[in-house]
């Protein structure tokens, strides 16, 4: 990557982070990009490791450092709601690990026996190439 000669400005800096977020939730959590109709990562699931539950737990600890360190002087009105939006969604989530929810990973409204016979409905096969992987699920019927 090469550096500009010219700092960014927080708005930028603050896109980008908005960016970088949305493309490592989407990376993370495969079912929820295809739900956004990106099917990069759509030869894979969520990994629901205690490895992975505690790279994610890092890697949202990181977030709030980088939304922490962007300086709010020049942001616009609505700049300034979405980054403290964001902060805090992070703050909560990062507090909200005391309770330990991933080792709970299974409730009456939620869970795999939920999410697994209803993922046909948030994620849709858009070409042959899934209608086929569906077919051979199904034993070629």
């Amino acid at each position: 990557m090469v550096a500009s000669a010219r700092a960014a400005s927080p708005r930028d800096e603050l896109h980008a982070l908005f960016a970088d977020h949305f493309e490592w939730r989407k990376r993370e959590s495969p079912e929820y990009a295809m739900h956004k109709g990106d099917y990069t990562y759509a030869d894979r699931i969520t990994d629901n490791s205690l490895a992975a539950h505690e790279r994610r737990c890092a890697a949202e600890r990181e977030f709030l450092e980088r939304v922490r360190k962007i300086a709010t002087a020049g942001l616009s009105e609505a700049d300034l709601l979405n980054r403290e939006i964001f902060e805090r969604q992070l703050r909560e989530s990062i507090d909200g690990e005391r309770f330990h929810p991933h080792l709970a990973p299974i409730g009456g409204r939620f869970g795999p026996q939920q999410d697994v016979p209803q993922m046909h409905e948030r994620v849709g096969f858009v070409n042959q190439q899934f209608r086929g992987v569906a077919d051979e699920a199904l034993g070629g019927q």
